[in-house]
């Protein structure tokens, strides 16, 4: 009985670990969570283009946020990050490439009044570019 119990706990393992690998490896979990995690956002964040797999890497097009803050806009971001490090609170992008980066701030607050931008998590990038910020 014991011996039938071990095998159904390393076959329900065995599913689990190759279930969770199938969705981190496809598109369909990629556009599925998007729309949950731009939810989480104070503003609003849209995409014209969204390619890759949820574990990376990620092709965005025309991605634009705006909040009350400030509005950024990027023609194309690339990002190879590692989905492994958000149990440690931190997004680690391994390889990040934006192109045509824009960044507005409100004309009705002076320089002195503006905050620094708080994440809910540590970012951490091994390598990134930007190409016409």
């Amino acid at each position: 009985m014991k011996r039938i119990a071990l095998y159904a706990a390393l076959i329900v393992l065995v599913l689990g670990g190759v279930g969770i690998g199938v969705l981190l490896n496809s598109e369909s979990a990629l556009q599925w969570a998007f729309p949950r995690v731009a939810s989480l956002l104070e503003g609003k964040l849209t995409v014209v283009k969204l390619q890759g797999r949820l574990a990376g890497p990620i092709e965005i097009t025309g991605l634009e946020y705006r909040s009350a803050r400030f509005t950024l806009r990027a023609n194309k971001l690339t990002l190879d990050w590692q989905p492994a490090w958000l149990l440690a609170a931190t997004l680690h992008v391994h390889d990040g490439q934006a192109e045509d980066v824009n960044v507005e701030l409100p004309a009705n607050i002076p320089p002195s009044g503006r905050k620094t931008l708080n994440f809910p998590l540590r970012i951490a990038f091994d390598a990134a570019q930007i190409n016409r910020l």
